[in-house]
């Protein structure tokens, strides 16, 4: 269907974790590696037919799974934790990720393709 409308937008979610990884997640970090390197071929095809393909690496983004809110947001040893880290010195949050998404899915960045956005706060 995109390639006939001659346009259109693939944004992938991946992971920053690749930049520094972490023992114990091999494959998680290479599975997330190669979605990021499947999406950069996948834009040098999908380009001449008008497609846009970009991926989103998130890391240090607040989720109640991996940086509880009563842990990384409301205690004071959680917030100097990711300070320490993260040179914005917070956890991303969910909305603000949707936002850029939302920009690169939108057209109004129509020449954007093949781009690995890192958000994560200026880690590592």
């Amino acid at each position: 269907m995109l390639r006939q409308q001659k346009r259109g937008h693939l944004l992938f979610i991946t992971s920053a974790r690749q930049l520094q990884p972490e023992p114990g997640f091999a494959v998680a970090t290479t599975v997330r590696a190669a979605a990021t390197a499947m999406a950069i071929s996948l834009s040098r095809e999908a380009a001449p037919l008008g497609i846009q393909v970009n991926v989103l690496q998130p890391n240090y983004l607040y989720s109640e799974m991996y940086y509880p809110k009563s842990h990384f947001i409301e205690s004071e040893e959680g917030r100097s934790e990711i300070a320490a880290k993260v040179p914005m010195g917070r956890l991303g949050q969910p909305e603000e990720l949707g936002e850029l998404a939302e920009l690169l899915i939108s057209g109004r960045s129509s020449f954007t393709t093949g781009q690995v956005i890192n958000f994560t706060g200026g880690w590592p």
